[in-house]
């Protein structure tokens, strides 16, 4: 059985099909906030392939996950990834797709709709096979906002009892997912004339003594430790003004073994050693990270699909939050993360992705739901 189905992935699964489905996705903008087109050109492809689709209304978000069923009854595996993307930002022609060297560039490349592409690949693959189990395939919305889109789902009582969550990963299997913890900081001081700046207090200077001394978390040094990004500093009204006023806004990724609350009890323990500056910490968002055994399930099937198309297998932990904290954290169910592209590249003005690596992942991905659909995941406790 396996044997017949990696032969017919050799002749359906192309680079010649990634490419032509990965121009399309990225010539669609989508933005959070704008998925729907994008949400009815998938559909449309699926629909081709004999696939029905549902769409469901995510609240407050204008837009609409697609979800896609191959299968019924047994267990259920979800197959999970988002249709928005952060904005163009500075990049040139986003929306463009240009190839150099079997590397596809463009806005979302990576971030998801590589991803989207090999679900989809993987999809058409599935769509006649005899199933004992459920595939539930999930394309949501808001993904790089507030992730409505899959709490919408887990709201809407969406259970499996595994997933797979497509973001990118280089094509390694991330059995551990980082939390965050999202803080603004506040430093205060006292306006005045800006060609008299003695007579006032710098909110703006103080900030940057605050930034600085942050780079001198203990946290940081310690061997499984954060990431730490100063991603937006707002301040003063004037150059003739001294600002009483700057905010700063933080990003700390966590290891799953750091809690978040050590994380924040260790901020405000660093900061207030700043007694001589007016400084305030407000924590915005925070999520948990997570780790796997490599005895789940879900760990084991992926493993041996990635081996049998790759060769080889990789692990990873994907290092930015993602749906498969919510799947987790608020629903219990393992969630693996894997998918092509590399992590530095979303969000980038050079955003990009191998034509080959969507490939690849599409054949792992029909390998390991094609054998889920057949056997499911139990079997994979006696392996």
């Amino acid at each position: 059985m396996m044997r017949r189905l990696k032969e017919e992935m050799k002749t359906h699964i192309t680079d010649e099909k990634a490419e032509k489905l990965l121009r399309e996705l990225i010539s669609t903008p989508s933005p959070s906030g704008r998925e729907n087109e994008i949400a009815e050109i998938i559909a449309e492809e699926l629909e081709s392939r004999g696939l029905e689709t549902e769409r469901m209304r995510v609240p407050g978000c204008g837009s609409f996950n697609l979800l896609c069923r191959i299968g019924d009854g047994g267990e259920t595996l979800i197959l999970n990834s988002h249709m928005d993307t952060v904005p163009p930002h500075e990049m040139e022609h986003p929306y463009e797709a240009r190839i150099e060297n079997g590397v596809l560039y463009g806005r979302g490349a990576c971030d998801a709709k590589g991803g989207l592409a090999a679900m989809i690949l993987a999809a058409e693959e599935l769509a006649d096979v005899e199933a004992e189990n459920m595939l539930l395939l999930t394309f949501v919305v808001d993904e790089e906002n507030q992730g409505m889109g899959t709490i919408t789902l887990l709201l809407r009582g969406v259970r499996g009892d595994a997933a797979i969550v497509c973001e990118p990963t280089d094509l390694k299997l991330c059995t551990a997912q980082y939390g965050y913890v999202e803080v603004r900081l506040r430093t205060h001081g006292r306006s005045a004339h800006g060609a008299t700046p003695e007579r006032g207090v710098n909110a703006v200077e103080n900030m940057m003594r605050v930034l600085e001394h942050l780079k001198h978390l203990p946290l940081l040094d310690e061997e499984v430790r954060p990431a730490l990004n100063i991603g937006i500093i707002r301040g003063g009204e004037d150059s003739w003004i001294v600002p009483h006023l700057c905010e700063a806004d933080i990003l700390i990724s966590t290891p799953p073994e750091l809690p978040t609350s050590r994380v924040v009890e260790e901020l405000r323990r660093h900061l207030s050693k700043l007694g001589d500056i007016a400084l305030e910490l407000e924590v915005l968002e925070s999520d948990e990270g997570y780790r796997l055994s490599r005895r789940e399930p879900i760990v084991r099937l992926m493993e041996r699909s990635i081996r049998e198309v790759l060769g080889y297998v990789e692990y990873s932990a994907a290092k930015s939050w993602t749906d498969a904290n919510t799947l987790f954290n608020y629903a219990g169910i393992p969630s693996v993360i894997y998918g092509p592209g590399e992590l530095h590249h979303a969000h980038s003005g050079e955003e990009r992705v191998r034509i080959r690596d969507v490939t690849l992942c599409a054949k792992v991905l029909a390998s390991a739901c094609g054998e889920f659909l057949r056997r499911g995941l139990g079997h994979n406790l006696l392996i």
